[in-house]
């Protein structure tokens, strides 16, 4: 049986993508995951929602990591395996630039997912430039990241 996590009131993301309470970094594991499954949008923000509760969330930045990127050029398909445990196709890529990081559409576009370090060097090895536009290559056609 597992037990419900206490939602605290003022929880945010920031622009890099890190988890604050206040001004308390998120740290501890089982919350942290527990809070990126339970993250929701609509028309009126984002929201973590639990038991019928709902607590408002400020969304400034990436509130996920694509841990791995799957390119199934046969199939001509990408998916990005995120850390709350879900898998997305791979859309609206982009390139952050203050960071350099790559970044796609999470939670059908309403969020952002910040690509690890294995999932960048995975990117890297589908990518291809073309009159200085850069693509990830999936099997036959192209996906755009912008930049």
């Amino acid at each position: 049986m597992t037990s419900a996590v206490e939602i605290p009131e003022g929880l945010r993301v920031l622009p890099d993508g890190s988890w604050r309470i206040g001004d308390t970094p998120v740290q501890h594991e089982v919350s942290l995951l527990f809070f990126k499954r339970h993250l929701s949008f609509d028309d009126a923000g984002a929201f973590i929602e639990e038991a019928g509760r709902r607590l408002p969330v400020t969304v400034e930045g990436p509130p996920f990591v694509v841990l791995r990127l799957d390119v199934d050029d046969a199939a001509g398909t990408a998916r990005a395996v995120l850390d709350d445990g879900t898998v997305e196709p791979v859309e609206d890529l982009a390139m952050e630039p203050d960071s350099g990081r790559f970044e796609c559409a999470a939670r059908g576009g309403r969020a952002r997912a910040q690509f690890s370090r294995a999932a960048h060097q995975a990117l890297l090895e589908h990518a291809e430039e073309e009159d200085g536009r850069f693509y990830l290559r999936v099997g036959l056609s192209r996906l755009p990241i912008r930049t």
